[in-house]
C-alpha cells in the first residue's frame, strides 16, 4: 500500500472512531488509532508522522475532528447543546464552551443562531494537505 493509501486510511479510520467514539476522550480514540492502524509502525513514529504531515498532534486533531462534528450537529439539529457537549467531548457544557470558543471564535449558542456552515473544517486527507503544500515528503537529498 502506497503512503497516500496509507495516510488517507488513517484520516478514515479517525473519522469513523470519532463518529462511533460518542463521549470518548480523544486520547483513548488517539490510542485506540495507534494500535489498530500503527501496521507496525511504533507509535512515536506514528505521532511523529502524523504531527509532520498535518501540524497537529494525533490528540489536539482528534479532539478538532470532535469539535467539528459537534458544530454540525449544532446547526443541523435542535438537540440541547448540553447533550452534545456530552455526546461529543465527554464534556460539561461550560468546558465545551470554551473549547468551542477558543476553536471556532465564536460560542455554540452563536454558532447555531448564525448557522455558519464556514467555519467547520475538513478531515485533512492527503489530497487536502497536498492542496495546501503538504503531504510531500523530502526522502533524499537534493541540491
Amino acid at each position: 500500500m502506497d503512503t497516500k493509501s496509507r495516510y488517507n486510511e488513517l484520516i478514515n479510520f479517525i473519522e469513523d472512531s470519532v463518529c462511533e467514539a460518542i463521549g470518548e476522550k480523544s486520547r483513548d480514540i488517539a490510542y485506540l488509532v495507534m494500535k489498530n492502524k500503527g501496521r507496525g509502525i511504533p507509535t512515536r513514529d506514528m505521532g511523529a508522522i502524523f504531527l509532520f504531515m498535518t501540524g497537529d498532534f494525533l490528540n489536539d486533531y482528534i479532539k478538532k475532528r470532535q469539535l467539528n462534528r459537534a458544530f454540525k450537529q449544532l446547526i443541523e439539529s435542535e438537540n440541547p447543546i448540553i447533550e452534545i457537549a456530552q455526546d461529543y467531548t465527554g464534556r460539561d457544557q461550560q468546558a465545551f464552551n470554551k473549547e468551542f470558543k477558543k476553536q471556532f471564535g465564536i460560542t455554540p449558542t452563536d454558532a447555531r443562531k448564525e448557522r455558519q456552515y464556514k467555519l467547520i473544517t475538513p478531515p485533512k486527507t492527503w489530497e487536502v494537505l497536498s492542496s495546501n503544500g503538504a503531504g510531500t515528503i523530502n526522502t533524499g537529498n537534493q541540491e
